[in-house]
């Protein structure tokens, strides 16, 4: 055996070190804290879960759940997994299984649901309980509410603290929301949010309410969708009533020791089955938060393992903060802890920039700057773009607009006008503006079918009705008997009425004397006409979007003016037309707006040589239809009445007996013209 040198000595001691430096913080962390028991029992109906700890904590762990897939996670830093095994499986109650997992210095420890329920976490010496509430325990039978309740479980430590409200506020949010706040005078206070039948219920558990806090705010001059807030007292509990008026939603969180509780008005949408989070832009999955005095970087790690995404925090985001938040998106939650913080964020894909506002405001200006200095020195190049349906020069003039100029300061855009070509000199990355912006307006224009329908309704009504007597005396030295024929012409033929008068309704009566020489003649005339009469014209036209057509039609008249003194004789025009003109807007949800005119002239006399007078009758209006309805125009009407009474003077006055010397002829008329439009969209494969 040969003997030891001392590098031989040298080396075990070597390794010796060195192991026991490699195991050094295993070995401390084993004398820290860990998670060494962990049970899972029933009691009254609700899962408890009771986790062992070493060393006792002082205030709960850390915790968030999320909705899908239902679990919930608490963090124990500076903790070991002292169980042995990272599953548990459970299957009581709501309970599925538990993991635990181990990172670095940090434990995790995740309750797999079969379904989300409100849970509640208290310290008991060295202990942890998490109680799960069950599905039969949140039923009461006080009132249904429409939502389901907000749990912020109180937090109790190893000294039992009194709480109390400190004050309660109510301001107007920026978007018209109703905003109350409550100021606690801890943290650990437990609270429900409920709604119970149109009003919404705040208690805090356990917790005391000063006199000059009892009462009832009247804030309907705020113009929020609250009109009052009540603050009373419940046994040992503090209850606030918040009474909302039409369709609204609300949501609430905690910060440190301040209660929100935010109350939206909702705009109501017949084509949505729901009314909720998607409304205001919240789109995430529903989450809850509960942390204490939590490092403000390790909470947004805590959001991207939520959310899946890749957040970059920058280095000067520091410190600390306490929240509780229940069941609201993810997104929300993110954006209450970053106006918490003064913070802003910047999407770019699936990653997330999180920063001071100030300070990605600023990095945006130097990007901008950065690019317009690259911009100034970029070289330039020329295109040819072809214009298919609008003016080149149009476009030349929107390019170079000196109000909103899409070309640089070295960019040039010249029109050649046979061709309906735009040539544009400018750097590379302002051309691609200029292509987009040239393919978004240069489109053929949409066009609309007007289908218009002219009715002019004629109603005539006339009542003739009275009597006439007269008397024939004639001699006849030759004859002795008058011809029957003679006889007959005078009887039928003693008077005329009216012109225009048929004759058809009237009765007469004649008395003579044997040689026919002398006549008395009674005629009794009554009728009555009532005459409805229509005429109707349908023209059609195409007109494009925003572009105004005429439909007309009628009749003119040309009419000559004869010489006279030192005056030429002149021709001139009467036009005695019914005209539409129409200039159709198509709106962004497919229904189209018109500007109608309608103008209907008449000739209200024969034309004659000093001219002709003409009755116009006109209608200028703006209306909004459906694509393919039809709007009715009416109360273009004309109403003549003419009243006519031929009588015999003195006798045709007489009361009673007058009625056989008079007549009397009644005449109405009534003219309407109805204009009925309907616009129908054409579709652009269309051709015709």
């Amino acid at each position: 055996m040969s003997p030891m040198t001392p590098m031989t000595n040298i080396a075990p001691i070597f390794r010796r070190v060195l192991l026991a430096l490699l195991l050094l913080p295993s070995f401390v962390l084993a004398q820290g804290n860990s998670i060494d028991t962990l049970q899972v029992g029933q009691h009254e109906g609700q899962t408890v879960v009771k986790i062992g700890l070493r060393q006792a904590l002082t205030a709960p762990p850390s915790s968030f759940s999320v909705a899908d897939p239902a679990r919930i996670v608490f963090d124990f830093p500076q903790a070991s997994n002292g169980l042995g095994r990272n599953v548990q499986e459970v299957d009581q109650g709501e309970l599925r299984s538990v993991n635990i997992v181990q990172a670095g210095d940090r434990t995790r420890l995740v309750l797999n649901l079969k379904k989300m329920a409100p849970f509640e976490t208290k310290l008991e010496g060295g202990f942890v309980l998490v109680t799960l509430q069950s599905a039969g325990a949140l039923a009461t039978p006080v009132a249904v509410a429409d939502k389901p309740t907000q749990h912020f479980p109180e937090v109790k430590s190893k000294v039992d603290q009194e709480h109390s409200i400190r004050d309660v506020t109510f301001r107007r949010g920026a978007t018209g929301e109703g905003v109350v706040t409550i100021d606690l005078t801890d943290a650990n206070t437990g609270i429900d949010v409920r709604q119970q039948g149109s009003n919404l219920i705040v208690d805090f558990q356990k917790t005391k309410l000063p006199e000059n806090l009892r009462r009832k705010m009247d804030v309907m001059d705020f113009a929020t969708p609250v009109t009052a807030v009540t603050t009373s007292t419940v046994g040992n509990n503090v209850r606030v009533t918040i009474a909302p008026t039409g369709l609204w939603e609300h949501a609430a969180y905690q910060s440190d020791n301040q209660f929100v509780l935010q109350v939206k008005p909702l705009k109501e949408d017949p084509n949505k089955l729901f009314q909720g989070s998607q409304q205001r832009g919240y789109q995430g999955e529903k989450i809850s938060l509960n942390f204490q005095n939590i490092p403000l970087r390790e909470l947004l790690y805590v959001f991207a393992d939520i959310t899946g995404f890749n957040i970059v925090v920058a280095d000067n985001v520091a410190g600390n903060v306490s929240l509780r938040l229940n069941d609201v998106p993810w997104d929300q939650a993110l954006e209450i802890v970053m106006q918490q913080q003064n913070l802003a964020m910047r999407k770019n894909g699936n990653v997330m920039q999180i920063g001071r506002a100030a300070d990605l405001t600023r990095q945006e200006e130097d990007a901008l700057k950065a690019r317009q200095a690259i911009g100034d020195i970029e070289p330039t190049k020329t295109e040819s773009i072809q214009i298919n349906y609008q003016k080149a020069d149009a476009i030349s003039k929107l390019l170079t607009d000196a109000k909103q100029p899409v070309l640089s300061k070295r960019g040039t855009a010249v029109v050649d006008a046979y061709t309906n070509r735009v040539f544009v000199t400018d750097t590379p990355t302002r051309l691609n503006a200029v292509r987009e912006l040239i393919t978004a307006i240069d489109i053929p224009a949409r066009q609309v079918l007007i289908e218009a329908k002219f009715v002019v309704a004629r109603k005539t009504f006339g009542l003739n009705l009275g009597a006439r007597v007269s008397f024939l005396n004639e001699k006849d030295t030759f004859l002795r008997r008058r011809d029957p024929s003679i006889l007959a012409a005078n009887a039928a033929n003693p008077m005329s009425f009216q012109p225009g008068y048929s004759g058809g309704n009237t009765f007469r009566f004649a008395l003579f004397n044997a040689d026919a020489t002398r006549i008395i003649n009674l005629e009794l005339q009554a009728s009555e006409v009532d005459t409805t009469a229509k005429t109707i014209s349908s023209p059609r036209v195409v007109a494009e979007n925003n572009a105004p057509a005429k439909i007309s039609s009628g009749t003119t008249y040309y009419m000559t003016i004869p010489a006279s003194g030192n005056t030429q004789a002149s021709s001139v025009t009467i036009d005695a037309t019914l005209a539409l003109t129409v200039t159709p807007q198509i709106t962004p949800d497919g229904r189209v707006k018109m500007r109608l005119q309608v103008q209907d002239k008449s000739l209200a006399s024969a034309p004659t040589i000093a001219g002709a007078d003409v009755n116009t009758r006109e209608i200028s209006t703006d209306a909004t239809v459906d694509n393919g309805g039809t709007l009715v125009l009416g109360g273009v009407s004309k109403v003549e009445s003419t009243e006519r009474v031929d009588k015999v003077p003195f006798l045709g006055d007489l009361p009673i007996l007058g009625a056989l010397f008079r007549t009397k002829n009644t005449t109405s008329e009534d003219t309407e013209l109805l204009v009925f439009i309907t616009p129908r969209i054409l579709d652009q494969k269309i051709a015709f």
